[in-house]
């Protein structure tokens, strides 16, 4: 007999399994039930709702994917401990950018963006990088070099997130690398929607050159200074191009 039923009630709308799932995800987050906390079978899921297993079942894929409970083949459904990632992933997905006020969201990604990578270029150049950091950051400069003598824009949009993906590792403080990893993928999702690369190989190379010495010669402000400008003109590139006439 499955115990988790209190406060589950059926549904008025028995042909729609988005009011499944929406009871599904209220009675979870209300109820406040833990990780791993198996909810009630299909077939008693059915009895509740009075509706089809077929209905349930996309139910239980719906919120699912949201990240919010788990599907174990031949055990059932369970609580899904909590993950940043696909909540993210999923917002980045949703959005198609097409209406001002997505594109403005984008925007304000990279706005985010700059005032994390501020903080904590600024935090790095003055007490130094960790060890092995900075050979990291030269290898990865030296592939931007090569990628820009044969002007392969993917490779060196790849090493570029990687550059400031690696000054943000330096922090060594994993939640913040999470946040940064989540939002950055947001933020290329949005890029590859729109057909926007918001830099130039020239600029950009130049710049992570600069930020690169500056770090090296513990220069906080020169090294706040660089990547200030590097991601502020990557910012109003991108909002010219959301924002024109044309896009």
């Amino acid at each position: 007999m499955d115990t988790i039923v209190e406060g589950l009630k059926p549904i008025k709308h028995k042909r729609l399994s988005e009011e499944v799932a929406q009871s599904l995800e209220d009675y979870i987050f209300k109820n406040k039930l833990s990780p791993n906390e198996k909810l009630p079978s299909e077939r008693s899921l059915c009895e509740l709702f009075h509706v089809g297993s077929r209905t349930v079942r996309e139910a239980l894929k719906t919120i699912e994917a949201k990240g919010i409970i788990k599907i174990i083949q031949g055990k059932g459904a369970f609580v899904a401990k909590p993950d940043f990632s696909i909540l993210f992933k999923n917002l980045a997905n949703l959005m198609d950018y097409t209406s001002d006020d997505e594109k403005s969201k984008l925007s304000e990604l990279m706005y985010f963006r700059r005032i994390i990578e501020i903080g904590v270029v600024k935090q790095v150049a003055r007490d130094g990088a960790p060890d092995g950091y900075l050979a990291e950051m030269k290898k990865n400069l030296e592939g931007q070099a090569a990628a820009y003598e044969v002007s392969d824009l993917n490779q060196y949009s790849r090493l570029d997130a990687e550059y400031h993906e690696i000054l943000i590792r330096c922090s060594k403080n994993s939640i913040l690398i999470n946040i940064y990893s989540n939002l950055h993928y947001m933020l290329r999702v949005g890029m590859e929607k729109t057909g926007i690369f918001p830099g130039s190989f020239k600029d950009g190379l130049r710049e992570h050159n600069e930020l690169f010495k500056a770090i090296s010669e513990r220069n906080p402000d020169l090294a706040v200074q660089v990547l200030d400008k590097h991601l502020e003109s990557s910012r109003k590139k991108l909002e010219d191009f959301l924002f024109s006439p044309a896009s």
